[in-house]
Order: C-alpha cells, then sequence, then structure tokens
C-alpha cells in the first residue's frame, strides 16, 4: 500500500468478525511512534479501505491484512512492517483494494 506507514498507519479499518481492526492500528500507530497528530487520517483511510475491500468482496483479504499490522512487534519499523505484511497487502491489492 502506497500510502500506509504513515503507509502502514493510514492503514485501516473495523473488519468484520475480527479482532482486530484498523483502527487499532492507527491508535497503536499513535501511540508508539509519537505521532498522535496522525490519528484522524489514519482512521479516515481505514474507513475508505473498508469500504473498498466491501464493494470488491475482499474482506478476507483485508482481515488477513489488518491481523498482520497488529500483530507487529514494532509499527513503528516500516521496514519490518513490509517484511511481514507486503505478501497480504499484495493479496488485497490483487483483489481489488488499492488506495
Amino acid at each position: 500500500m502506497k500510502n500506509l506507514p504513515l503507509s502502514a498507519a493510514l492503514a485501516l479499518l473495523a473488519c468484520a468478525g475480527c479482532g482486530s481492526t484498523l483502527e487499532d492500528y492507527c491508535e497503536r500507530y499513535a501511540a508508539e511512534c509519537d505521532t498522535t497528530q496522525v490519528v484522524a487520517d489514519c482512521k479516515a483511510y481505514a474507513d475508505q479501505f473498508e469500504i473498498a475491500a466491501k464493494e470488491a468482496d475482499c474482506e478476507a483479504e483485508l482481515d488477513a491484512w489488518v491481523r498482520c499490522l497488529n500483530a507487529l512487534d514494532d509499527v513503528c519499523d516500516e521496514a519490518e512492517q513490509r517484511a511481514a505484511c507486503d505478501e497480504h497487502l499484495a493479496a488485497l491489492e490483487q483483489c481489488g483494494v488499492d488506495l
């Protein structure tokens, strides 16, 4: 995802039926990376991502990516994020969600 962390921080949503959400990621990113001012933008981006995933019938791919983001040891480390979650992001984009 081209705009995430903040390309990943701007990653995000409330995924249906899963325990971790993009909003959770936004909150964690802001708290751990000392970037509280990006939370609103991150959550707005998350809402757009959720809508796009639902419209493209890609909720499973989105859920997998969100779980990966929320499982990161260090959400501030963009290299770790890319290494751990880019495969899930690519699946989401291949499904038809590319913001």
